[in-house]
């Protein structure tokens, strides 16, 4: 098995915003974490990774417990999902859905985030259970409402 020998996931969001009758309002998101290798709070040791990818189906899935396989042609075996990235790199107008397949935890089926081009959704539960992914056909669906190509990268990391 892989060993995880450095990750961080960080967010920062701010900025001023002037209002119309001299209000400010200064956004702030700060969150930053370092986790290390193992199956526990702010650990992973697993990870699958798709660049690249290109849909040109209504949906591609990726099987957290079985079949697909990540970087080193080993199953994947995730049981607790801790991240979970998507980014819509396509360079026109359609979007792209994050779902979850039979993994209800994550997202009911049927449910999910709406990526547009150049837009990112980025889930992270540093809980040592994360989302449970409790069946081998667990998956996170990939999904274009309207069956068009559309280009993305996929991201899942934990134990």
């Amino acid at each position: 098995m892989p060993t995880l020998l450095r990750l961080k996931t960080a967010v920062r969001i701010s900025g001023l915003v002037d209002g119309d009758h001299g209000a400010q309002l200064r956004p702030l998101l700060n969150q930053e974490i370092s986790w290390t290798d193992g199956d526990q709070a702010d650990q992973v040791n697993r990870a699958a990774q798709r660049l690249n990818q290109t849909l040109t189906d209504s949906e591609n899935n990726l099987e957290l417990r079985q079949n697909d396989t990540d970087f080193e042609g080993t199953v994947i075996g995730i049981s607790n999902a801790r991240i979970v990235a998507v980014k819509n790199t396509g360079d026109n107008e359609l979007f792209l859905t994050l779902q979850g397949g039979d993994a209800g935890e994550l997202f009911s089926l049927g449910d999910g985030v709406t990526v547009n081009p150049g837009g990112i959704a980025l889930m992270i539960n540093p809980s040592a259970n994360g989302w449970t992914i409790s069946d081998v056909g667990d998956a996170i669906r990939v999904a274009s409402d309207l069956g068009e190509t559309i280009t993305y990268d996929l991201l899942v990391m934990g134990s």
